[in-house]
């Protein structure tokens, strides 16, 4: 009986899925996680690109570019309070890298603008707090359409859900 059931599960082996990205084994060595960070990143692989990244992230002397691909995952997967934590700690290791701050720039114009639509959504129109905050919504709205495509990596605008 147990033969039989061996033979039965080894034939279910066949039908396994194949591993993707995310389900490869967690690199151990600095080189092979950030080779494994930086594959799963140009697959677009999130959830694995994070996973390795915030391993690199984890460990002494993680560098600028490291923090900047983690907190560009946060961005693009619609967690802007983390991006900006993560654009802020890219910049402190490096405070000449223009691509973080360009991008920790944009995630906070795009949360500032968002602040605003809510004062919008949740006060009546006569209300003064009502005009003002849709003065500068439309403000910022105009001041980002512009820049959405300036950047080589636009972070994702931020979700409500994530704050």
């Amino acid at each position: 009986m147990i033969v039989g059931v061996l033979i039965a599960l080894s034939g279910c082996a066949a039908f396994a899925p194949r591993p993707t990205v995310s389900d490869a084994p967690v690199e151990t060595d600095r080189a092979g996680l950030e080779h494994a960070a930086a594959a799963a990143y140009a697959a677009q692989d999130w959830a694995a690109s994070e996973r390795d990244y915030s391993a690199l992230a984890a460990q002494p002397g993680s560098d600028a570019e490291t923090w900047f691909k983690l907190a560009n995952i946060y961005a693009r997967t619609s967690r802007p309070d983390l991006a900006v934590r993560a654009y802020r700690e890219a910049v402190n290791r490096d405070p000449k890298h223009a691509r973080a701050w360009h991008n920790l720039g944009l995630i906070q114009l795009r949360l500032a603008r968002d602040s605003f639509a809510e004062v919008e959504r949740n006060t009546l129109p006569a209300n003064d707090m009502h005009s003002r905050a849709t003065e500068l919504r439309s403000a910022l709205d105009e001041l980002l359409r512009p820049l959405g495509s300036a950047t080589t990596e636009p972070p994702a605008a931020p979700s409500h859900s994530s704050r």
